[in-house]
């Protein structure tokens, strides 16, 4: 009997071959969730005993630390983390929890609208290693790491270093990040069934760390290397590179961080509303001045120092001594600035400030002590009234301070810095704090006319007395055509002797020096080339050659005898 077989049908080869490639792919997902589900059992066991283990270690020691910028300049160090490990209440800032928080606060019909991109980071070496997640809903992206929303076709041209690796629904994201790490956070990945390379994949991109220039954060070439070169070289070597400018660009926040974030104590008073203020709101506002001070000096670090320097916006004294240190015009500088009197911030109303009202005068050459005074950590009356009382062989403080043109040099200084407790260059120390050295590596100072001199100094030597704890006052020249920016004598069309304070020596990413000063000719920090700061500082005068200056120590500072 004759068999006719239908074109529309299959024949029975053809639907063994069907069921058995059905019963394949079964076979094959099956495995993979299989697989999926040890991999995740075996994370969670490890995990667990890592929490078990780092209980177990002292129980009377907690292992939690306070969020905020660390030594390093980061929040608290964040591991790279995964939907099955994620505990959004330990502590450890990323981008996992970012999300969880903006997931868990959002209104029902928004989290309908979010899903999660889940993003792989292409960028080589350390950076590479995990991926970052942000929110994506409508036209618009959430970056975690900035808390800031983007257009969707912006936020992804500006970072090219990402690549979506896949989405997952917000609801779902914020149903697996709400059930507690362990069995509980197992069933709930169970249970939305994801892809494992998503619910397996490792992130760890962390808001509130260092900034850093677009090219670092991309891993591209830094501007100032061979293009030639960096293109010839392997990505292992250029992530080398990448992470070593890192590096020193935290070594380099570190050295600027103020003791109160160092030694975990109070910050100094940075308003006139300070106290009423609770000690959280003050630690907020003081991180937040930190932060801005990080990000100015971003653009030195990696940037260059024009001719002629420019002014800091957000001065290091302020996070250090507090208000109004570095800030121009305000506080106790206004209060004491006479009605009709030039605009220049060190021109005082002395007179109002040690004799009351009615005693009005100004005097306009206070640059010496107001430079003590920012070092020391006094406020503007204080300071002035300390001075005041000074004692001196030449010429007391009230002579100096009644007669609004006397000068000062480093005689009157030095006793200043003595008078707070502080240790002058080239004296005798103690068994704790031996003699202090001068700026060329000797004990003995040498004083000409009632001034130091220092004999050709390298920017090295400066580094190594701010290092050692020292502060170093230096005279001069200035422009007064200028604003009171730093010149030497031969380029300025107004040369004014003037002491200022030097707060740092750095050197930025390229190797070159740079120094920071506070000047209080308009109470404010300044940044220059180091040529262009040691010319300034060379010949501020005809009657004081060479690099004049008054160095001390604060008396709690001691180091090792030499």
């Amino acid at each position: 009997m004759a068999i006719r077989v239908s074109n529309e049908s299959p024949s029975a080869a053809q639907a063994a071959a069907e069921a058995a490639r059905r019963a394949a792919e079964e076979a094959a997902r099956r495995a993979a969730e299989e697989a999926a589900r040890r991999a995740a059992e075996e994370a969670a066991r490890l995990a667990a005993e890592a929490a078990s283990s780092a209980q177990g270690s002292d129980a009377f020691t907690s292992t939690s630390t306070p969020q905020g910028p660390s030594l390093s300049g980061e929040t608290v160090p964040a591991e790279g983390s995964s939907l099955l490990i994620e505990n959004t209440g330990d502590g450890s800032v990323n981008c996992l929890d970012g999300v969880g928080d903006v997931l868990a606060q959002a209104a029902p019909d928004e989290l309908a609208r979010s899903e999660v991109l889940f993003l792989t980071d292409t960028r080589p070496g350390a950076e590479g290693e995990t991926g970052h997640v942000v929110i994506h809903q409508g036209d618009h992206i959430y970056d975690p790491a900035t808390q800031q929303w983007s257009e969707s076709a912006d936020y992804l041209r500006d970072h090219p270093e990402y690549q979506v690796a896949g989405t997952v629904p917000g609801e779902v994201v914020h149903s697996i990040l709400s059930a507690e790490p362990g069995l509980a956070r197992q069933a709930a990945l169970e249970q939305a069934n994801l892809p494992p390379h998503l619910a397996q994949m490792v992130v760890a991109d962390v808001g509130g760390g260092l900034p850093e220039p677009r090219w670092l954060e991309q891993g591209s070439r830094p501007p100032w290397f061979n293009a030639a070169e960096w293109n010839h070289l392997v990505p292992e070597d250029k992530a080398a590179i990448l992470d070593e400018i890192r590096a020193d660009w935290a070594s380099h926040v570190e050295a600027m961080e103020p003791p109160w974030m160092r030694e975990g104590t109070a910050p100094p008073p940075l308003s006139e509303d300070w106290d009423q203020l609770s000690p959280e709101q003050q630690q907020e506002r003081a991180l937040s001045q930190w932060e801005a001070t990080v990000q100015e000096e971003l653009a030195f670090y990696f940037g260059e120092i024009p001719e002629g320097g420019l002014p800091a916006e957000e001065p290091l004294l302020l996070s250090t001594n507090g208000a109004p240190w570095g800030q121009g015009m305000s506080g106790e500088w206004a209060t004491y600035h006479q009605e009709g009197q030039d605009p220049i911030a060190q021109y005082l109303n002395t007179g109002l400030i040690l004799g009351g009202e009615g005693d009005d005068y100004t005097h306009g050459n206070l640059c010496g002590e107001l430079s003590v005074m920012s070092v020391v950590g006094l406020g503007i009356a204080e300071g002035l009234q300390n001075f005041n009382a000074l004692g001196l062989t030449t010429q007391d403080g009230t002579a100096i301070l009644s007669d609004g043109e006397a000068l000062t040099n480093s005689t009157h200084l030095e006793e200043f810095f003595r008078q707070n407790g502080w240790q002058v260059v080239g004296e005798d120390g103690d068994g704790n704090a031996p003699a202090m050295k001068d700026l060329n590596g000797g004990h003995s100072a040498a004083n000409t006319y009632n001034n130091n001199h220092a004999r050709e100094p390298t920017s090295e030597e400066v580094q190594r007395l701010l290092a050692d704890g020292g502060a170093l006052t230096v005279l001069v020249n200035i422009d007064g055509a200028q604003d009171g920016m730093l010149a030497s004598a031969g380029d300025s069309a107004d040369d004014i002797t003037h002491w200022v304070s030097v707060l740092a020596v750095s050197e930025n990413a390229q190797g070159e020096t740079y120094v920071r000063v506070y000047n209080p000719y308009q109470n404010r920090e300044e940044v220059y080339s180091w040529e262009e700061f040691q010319n300034a500082w060379n010949t501020p005068s005809p009657s004081e050659q060479g690099y004049t200056y008054v160095a001390a120590r604060p008396p709690e500072t001691s180091t090792d005898a030499p």
